[in-house]
């Protein structure tokens, strides 16, 4: 299973700046845990204890994955709800087919409607997204706002503001406002995720550079967002991962079709596809992986370790202690050398004493 632990920035020099773009850029990294699911444990912030392998990615690459099998995990179990539970099938011959039953006439069904409506009364308004079925809008004099889809913005990405009339005039007012003789420059804006504070959590920002570095306000963008969007950055304030979930690797899409596979086959063959390239593109740590898997990789221990594992109030959460080798070793021998040189002055202070002694005799 796949555990988020926390997340990092550091700066680094653009080698791709042009002309005014960004010299010095953030790049952030996702520190993530890949741990037995039997115990993979969603009350832990580290998810397990024995059997695990730490590693470090790009946090874009990172996202980018995680997101596209969060949402395929959603759609399926939305799937798996409408067939289960919703009865919306046209020819339902066991009779539980409720919501059909209340259309006047067969030909008339609509089973995209039903499926609408029966997620909206068991509460699962996220599943209506997954359907091909239309809302009659309103007559409340309001048009409704189409809101950025998230997914197209786990990587850093350029986003266009449809201009409404109000802010048509209030361009026409700065403008106004200004020298003739000075152009106004328009400002392109971008919208990525980007690493918390404390680094346990991850939000969507707006800035005004491609490599997403420099905010568009204090509020990481939220403000003018808001100001230009006309509603709410989604995940501005709410976290795209959840620092306690244990993310399943096994791909349950596929389950059916592998289901007549050979069963020793079985663990390889239905391994989610997120989770083989994070492992794949990630630094490795795998000092705590059971030799029974093969060849273990530990080239990122010492870069992992500056990742902290952190709560959501900012406590370092502490895991297993990892000594280094070449720091212990250099103690031990300055405590040697420290001991020696102890053990030499208090041999040269009784030379002097017992030779003080026989001169005033």
């Amino acid at each position: 299973s796949l555990k988020f632990l926390g997340c990092h920035a550091i700066s680094q020099y653009n080698s791709e700046a042009e002309e005014n773009d960004v010299l010095i850029k953030k790049k952030r990294l996702v520190r993530f845990r890949l741990c037995p699911t039997s115990s993979c444990m969603s009350t832990s912030l580290v998810g397990c204890n024995t059997g695990y392998g730490d590693y470090v990615i790009d946090m874009n690459e990172y996202m980018y994955g995680y997101w596209e099998y969060k949402q395929q995990q959603k759609e399926y179990n939305c799937y798996v709800y409408g067939m289960n539970s919703c009865g919306c099938t046209e020819n339902d011959d066991d009779g539980d087919d409720q919501q059909a039953e209340d259309a006047d006439e067969v030909e008339d069904f609509n089973e995209e409607q039903c499926l609408y409506q029966c997620f909206v009364n068991a509460g699962k308004n996220e599943c209506t997204a997954y359907i091909d079925y239309e809302v009659e809008e309103n007559d409340d004099g309001e048009e409704e706002v189409d809101q950025i889809d998230v997914s197209d913005y786990m990587q850093c990405a350029q986003i266009e503001f449809e201009e409404k009339d109000d802010d048509e005039e209030r361009r026409r007012r700065l403008e106004e406002e200004e020298d003739d003789d000075e152009e106004e420059e328009d400002v392109d804006y971008f919208v990525g995720p980007y690493c918390s504070e404390q680094g346990s959590a991850i939000y969507m920002g707006m800035y005004i550079d491609d490599t997403c570095t420099e905010a568009a306000d204090s509020n990481h963008g939220r403000s003018i967002f808001s100001n230009m969007a006309g509603y709410s950055l989604p995940y501005g304030t709410t976290s795209l991962v959840n620092n306690y979930e244990c993310v399943s690797c096994l791909d349950t899409f596929n389950v059916e079709e592998n289901s007549d596979s050979n069963d020793d086959d079985d663990d390889e063959q239905n391994l989610a596809d997120v989770c083989n390239q994070l492992y794949n593109t990630a630094g490795k740590c795998e000092e705590y992986l059971s030799s029974s898997v093969g060849a273990t990789n530990m080239n990122a221990c010492q870069f992992i370790e500056g990742i902290k594992i952190t709560t959501d109030t900012g406590t370092v959460e502490t895991s297993q202690p990892r000594s280094n080798p070449v720091a212990t070793a250099w103690i031990v021998i300055f405590a040697l050398i420290f001991t020696s040189l102890g053990f030499y002055v208090w041999y040269l202070r009784m030379r002097l004493g017992r030779r003080n002694n026989s001169l005033l005799y």
